[in-house]
């Protein structure tokens, strides 16, 4: 299959799981949302994971600041992802993020210039000395496929790091957004488990 026929695939999936994600009951999103921020406070203590990459929601996706301001302490550090903090070449980086316990829109984060709030103070770290990074995605299968929004940011940065162990690529997302397969270029970068409202799902290689 050609580089262009996946990218069209892609296009038709990413528009159909999207609206599919924006269009679930408010209801039912809150349950899946509590649901899955208890699945990624305990899936990271249980880990314990010292430094870890989150997200703060955009588009309709899993709210995971709860979890996030809980994990936050003096023993775990919290990052958000920064566009425009790792050259050309890697455009996304990550800042520290200090969150106030149910106050996820604190005075230290702007938006982006796609309309998502980033901290605007803090120290940088390498996706390298990260423990974890939950990415949020559009679709996701069961042999660790992932979709996302369509710029390529996490894949470009997780490339210098696809071959190791850590840190470990957790995507977000609701049952609802799983696929049978999707259609993936050579580019690429699996995940190794996602986190949905039904627990941690993890992927062999």
């Amino acid at each position: 299959m050609s580089s262009e026929s996946i990218q069209q695939q892609k296009k038709k999936l990413r528009r159909q799981y999207r609206s599919i994600r924006q269009e679930l009951p408010d209801e039912k999103r809150l349950q899946n949302d509590q649901a899955i921020n208890h699945h990624v406070a305990t899936v990271c203590r249980n880990s314990k994971y010292r430094t870890i990459a989150g997200y703060l929601a955009f588009d309709c996706e899993p709210e995971i600041s709860q979890a996030l301001s809980g994990l936050n302490s003096g023993e775990v550090e919290i990052y958000l992802p920064i566009i425009g903090a790792g050259g050309d070449d890697n455009p996304l980086g990550f800042r520290q993020w200090s969150p106030a316990p149910g106050n996820p829109d604190d005075e230290n984060l702007e938006p982006n210039r796609f309309g998502i709030n980033e901290p605007v103070i803090g120290k940088l770290c390498e996706i390298s000395k990260l423990d974890a990074v939950l990415i949020p995605l559009v679709a996701w299968d069961r042999k660790g496929g992932r979709l996302g929004m369509g710029a390529g940011y996490y894949d470009r940065a997780l490339f210098e790091v696809a071959h190791l162990a850590s840190p470990l690529r957790i995507g977000v997302a609701y049952e609802a957004q799983r696929d049978d397969e999707l259609p993936m270029n050579d580019f690429d970068i699996p995940l190794h488990g996602v986190i949905t409202e039904k627990g941690l799902f993890t992927f062999g290689d």
